[in-house]
């Protein structure tokens, strides 16, 4: 279930990412084609031609009916894709928020060590070694300092005596 949330979350993601790039490519269509209209305007040095007193003229009702029906159609489905969208932003956010609880979850329940078991056998067997080693090193106390305190003394040299070599036997690679 959560591998789908956060499926659903990235995609989420990528069509709001992908919305704001068309977004900003319409409105930046829409400056380029606004100065190419001030340009032509202000470049027009041609006199208008008709007449600048309005024409009254009758208009037809089932066009006006019509465009009327059209614009409303229009505003319905941009307030229902309106909805959709902060649907989907606010399902996003609580999709992030349960995420975040969970693994904060996780990280507290992960951070606090199990209470009836003080110390790990390691540990255990770690602390049981140095009281031997203590102990062994109290019992032995005599030797060493016997052992530090007796000045360094080399061993006497045996005297020098002959060694008797004897043959070998077997091939003698030499010869």
């Amino acid at each position: 279930m959560l591998a789908h949330d956060e499926h659903m979350l990235a995609h989420d993601e990528q069509m709001l990412a992908h919305d704001e790039r068309m977004l900003a490519n319409a409105f930046k269509l829409n400056i380029f084609f606004n100065l190419i209209y001030l340009m032509a305007d202000s470049n027009d040095i041609t006199q208008q031609v008709t007449s600048k007193t309005p024409t009254t003229r009758v208009k037809d009702p089932k066009k006006v009916a019509a465009g009327q029906a059209l614009q409303r159609k229009n505003r319905e489905a941009r307030e229902a894709q309106k909805k959709i969208q902060e649907a989907k932003e606010k399902e996003l956010f609580e999709a992030k928020a349960k995420i975040e609880e969970l693994e904060s979850a996780k990280a507290q329940t992960a951070d606090t060590p199990p209470a009836k078991n003080v110390l790990t056998t390691t540990q255990w067997l770690s602390a049981i070694s140095i009281v031997v080693s203590l102990a062994g090193i109290y019992y032995k106390r005599e030797e060493i300092k016997g052992l530090l305190t007796r000045p360094q003394v080399p061993p006497p040299a045996p005297p020098n005596t002959p060694v008797d070599v004897a043959p070998r036997k077997g091939m003698n690679l030499m010869d």
